[in-house]
This record gives C-alpha cells, structure tokens and sequence, in this order.
C-alpha cells in the first residue's frame, strides 16, 4: 500500500512525525514524499532509521506525469501540519479519492471535515496507530476516500462554490427589499 505526503519540507509540516512514528516500526507499506525545502536533509537522515520503503521525489510541478501518478497509484494521503491556511494538497488527496490523515490543524479540519483521520500533532505513536489501522484495512481506506471524494463535490467544485454564492446572494437581497 502506498502512502503519500506533498509538502514544502518545513519543520513545521510536521513531515518527521512520520517518519519518527516509523522508527524501528514496520508497516506493510511504502512512503513517498514530494516537496523541497529546508527541512528536507533532516528528514531525509531521520528516513534511515525506519525499516519501511521511504522515497524522497523532490519537487514536482503540479502539472507532472510523476506526481498524477502517485496520486492516482497511494491509498493514503498524510499531511501533519501545525497550522495551515487553505491546503490545496488536500483537495488534490480528495480529487484522487485518498484516504486521508492531518493534524489537528483548523485550516485543514476546515478543508477535510469529517473525512479524515485526526491525530495530534507531535504524536508519533497515534500517528503509527492510524496508519497501521488503515494499511490493515483497505475497505476503511475505500470508505474514507469515498467520503473524501463527496465532500469535495458537495463543497469544492465550481459548481458547488456558485451554488453557495448564489445562495448567499439570494439571502443578502431578499434582506434588502
């Protein structure tokens, strides 16, 4: 089973959570990380001491036959950030029908809402639960990128961003007459 991370290789990404949450532990998995930054020696020494399949992409354009790829080909999608805005990551993990983990971050509980996994941020050992729970567990995999895929149609298409905003203007108008 293939897990996947995009991010910009920050310590505050959160990344070496995984990766220490890996240390001395096996899981029937592979992990793939995309992203550049200034974090990313770190986490690639912390990679070492994990028995588990880690392969560092470097930077990929959004547009790249590798990156579709890998979305296309995970399972799961990990994003343990400290505190985001809007991550567009995750929308491209609930396009793909991923399932998928964050941090207790609110900017990607906003994005996610309950079609994620939660986990503290700075908890390895929970981190490791979750993950293990899910590689042991394709069907759970299926049921999360399902409902990660819906939500993502009921909020974050074009369409469904019109509707809001037709609504909203409906509502603002008609308190004006």
């Amino acid at each position: 089973m293939r897990v996947l991370v995009v991010s910009r290789m920050f310590e505050r990404k959160g990344v070496q959570y995984l990766l220490e949450a890996l240390r001395g532990r096996m899981l029937a998995c592979e992990i793939n990380i995309v992203g550049d930054g200034p974090y990313l020696d770190t986490l690639k020494r912390l990679a070492r001491d994990t028995p588990v399949n880690v392969r560092f992409w470097g930077w990929l354009d959004n547009k790249s036959e590798a990156l579709r790829e890998l979305y296309e080909t995970s399972r799961i999608f990990v994003f343990t950030s400290q505190q985001e805005n809007f991550p567009v990551n995750l929308l491209e993990a609930m396009t793909a029908g991923m399932a998928i983990v964050i941090s207790e971050d609110p900017g990607s509980r906003e994005v996610v809402g309950d079609a994620a996994l939660i986990v503290p941020y700075n908890q390895p050992a929970q981190l490791f639960d979750t993950l293990k729970q899910l590689t042991q567990d394709p069907v759970r995999c299926d049921e999360l990128g399902r409902h990660a895929r819906r939500r993502l149609e009921s909020r974050f298409t074009w369409g469904a961003i019109a509707d809001r905003y037709y609504a909203l203007f409906e509502q603002v108008l008609g308190r004006r007459q």
